[in-house]
């Protein structure tokens, strides 16, 4: 479809390949905002965007990235390599989560690799590309070299960026510090991303953690600390807006 769509762009020259390339992002965060809606790409699609995009259902999204993720990942290598770093940075900001979780980790690699090296120096996007490249390795059993990119990231996110990227790679690298059995690491990282959660009041992801560090106890052998855990998590993942505060009142205090 993209390349149909590149040969019906009118004359050759960097124009076109710009028009191409605000095609592919579009495209991108259209199909994967229809199959991941919690994690809807922010932006949009641009508003000169012509051909064919993915939408609903979830399944015709999900075919058209399967269909056109070689080519996405050759248009952030050309991007890359030719002065385009925006559409780098976008295409790894929109296509994480169908890599990661449909185990496409090479792909996922070379993205990020490329937003990284294409973002600002030390700023907020390079700090992400960093973080998932930091879970691809984790997820391809590297876990030092995953170490080393999160805390990478963590020391950008700290200077600069939203909290709710510096909570998500606190609690990846909580992740993969237990993997490696740093445990009392995992503890504080996952202690600290919940701080976080609750500050900025992201419930779905307080319930995740308290999950989380529950199950980290339980390892530990630390039984009193993990038993109310789940309770907790429950109570979160349950809870509607009419009764958060309530819920939160009696759950979330220590």
């Amino acid at each position: 479809v993209l390349g149909a769509y590149a040969r019906q762009l009118a004359g050759p020259g960097r124009d076109a390949l710009t028009r191409l390339f605000a095609h592919c992002v579009g495209a991108a965060a259209a199909a994967t905002g229809a199959v991941d809606p919690h994690d809807r790409p922010a932006g949009g699609r641009p508003a000169d965007q012509t051909g064919p995009v993915p939408g609903q259902p979830p399944g015709q999204a999900l075919a058209w990235l399967d269909a056109e993720r070689a080519n996405l990942v050759a248009v952030s290598a050309h991007a890359a390599a030719n002065g385009w770093p925006a559409v780098c940075v976008a295409l790894s900001r929109a296509l994480w989560r169908y890599l990661d979780v449909h185990g496409h980790y090479q792909e996922a690699l070379a993205l990020h690799a490329d937003a990284a090296a294409a973002a600002a120096p030390g700023g907020p996007e390079q700090a992400r590309a960093l973080s998932e490249q930091g879970m691809v390795q984790w997820r391809l059993g590297h876990c030092e070299r995953a170490v080393e990119l999160l805390e990478r990231a963590l020391v950008m996110q700290r200077a600069g960026g939203t909290r709710a990227e510096l909570a998500r790679t606190l609690a990846n690298l909580a992740i993969v510090c237990e993997q490696v059995g740093r445990y009392d690491d995992s503890l504080a990282n996952h202690r600290r991303a919940l701080a976080v959660y609750r500050e900025t009041g992201d419930l779905r992801r307080q319930g995740t953690e308290l999950g989380n560090l529950g199950a980290l106890h339980y390892r530990r052998g630390d039984y009193p600390p993990a038993l109310p855990r789940p309770r907790r998590t429950r109570a979160i993942n349950s809870s509607r807006s009419g009764s958060v505060s309530r819920i939160l009142s009696g759950v979330m205090s220590t």
